[in-house]
């Protein structure tokens, strides 16, 4: 197999199925976090979540779809780099491997790259999208019983970073807390509804 067949074949992978798959997967852990999280904010908020909410839909919709492109993307690049590393190192080599050489060498380089795709992948669901999804449902459900203001709670703990400690116990918005669920990955960052006392004290403040 000549480099450019190998060019080829990562611009010819079905890669349309592949982020149908994994959306297929993805889709039902997300709706299910986000309802949790919903449930959990109805908690503190004092009210009810309502999870065929249009916008929550809406919201769902393109959120999933972003992730999954993002997704994609990132492993066409990963493949690619693979694929042009070989090439770029057989084409240097003073006798270079067979085009049969060559195809192996790349298929070992990917499977070796990607032996814990499927770890990492649930790595992420369970930490950083996990903390993401959850802060959404959360959110919702605060607008949803009329709460318009959060207390960021972040920061101030082992691995914390200077931007989540230095909104640790700001309040914001709830479009800006939806806007920034999280400052990086498995960031704990968390949003506690303002009272009318919190918003008069900030107030006070400025």
């Amino acid at each position: 197999m000549t480099p450019e067949q190998l060019r080829r074949l990562l611009v010819t992978f079905p890669w349309a199925q592949w982020s149908e798959t994994l959306r297929a997967e993805y889709e039902p852990l997300y709706r299910d976090l986000l309802a949790r999280g919903g449930q959990a904010g109805a908690v503190d908020a004092g009210g009810v979540f309502t999870a065929d909410d249009p916008t929550i839909a809406a919201f769902s919709d393109r959120y999933v779809g972003d992730l999954i492109v993002e997704l994609q993307d990132t492993t066409k690049d990963r493949v690619s780099r693979l694929i042009e590393d070989a090439i770029t190192a057989a084409q240097a080599a003073e006798s270079g491997p067979t085009p049969f050489e060559l195809g192996t060498a790349i298929r070992d380089a990917v499977r070796e790259e990607f032996a814990g795709y499927e770890r990492w992948r649930a790595d992420r669901i369970a930490r950083t999208e996990t903390a993401r999804v959850y802060n959404h449902g959360a959110l919702f459900a605060y607008h949803q019983n009329d709460i318009t203001h959060v207390i960021v709670s972040d920061g101030n703990h082992p691995g914390s970073c200077e931007e989540c400690d230095a909104v640790d116990g700001e309040i914001w918005t709830i479009e800006e807390a939806q806007a920034n669920p999280l400052e990086h990955p498995q960031c704990v960052r968390s949003f506690q509804p303002a009272t009318a006392e919190d918003l008069a004290a900030a107030e006070a403040e400025e």
